[in-house]
């Protein structure tokens, strides 16, 4: 299976679920592209009780998106090409692509120095 079945499958199976040893979070999913099989991993990851976000450079998937209960992330690049594909970024759109969703992330933790 895909990396969203994945991750959403381990992080969580409820929405804020609360056990004896503490609470554990839903896992947040961003599929990139709403083809057939991003669509599916929206759907899947959904199911699972993810918080899901996807991205298309196409905007008019965003109503695809809403009707699976993901939020559309919308960054303003339109990349639609002829009959309904996607065509190739150009060198601005692809910079501004990667600078929004690249989120900086925390250092990883270094362990418990067991």
């Amino acid at each position: 299976m895909t990396g969203a079945f994945h991750a959403a499958a381990l992080a969580a199976v409820e929405r804020p679920m609360t056990t004896a040893v503490g609470s554990l979070r839903p896992a947040t999913i961003l599929v990139i592209g709403f083809g057939v099989a991003g669509l599916q991993e929206l759907a899947t990851a959904q199911r699972l009780a993810a918080v899901v976000e996807g991205y298309d450079v196409r905007p008019e998937t965003k109503e695809e998106a809403a009707s699976l209960g993901a939020k559309f992330v919308d960054i303003g690049v339109d990349a639609r090409g002829q009959g309904g594909y996607a065509r190739e970024f150009t060198a601005a759109e692809k910079d501004k692509v990667d600078k929004t969703l690249t989120k900086p992330r925390r250092p990883a933790d270094q362990g418990s120095g067991r």
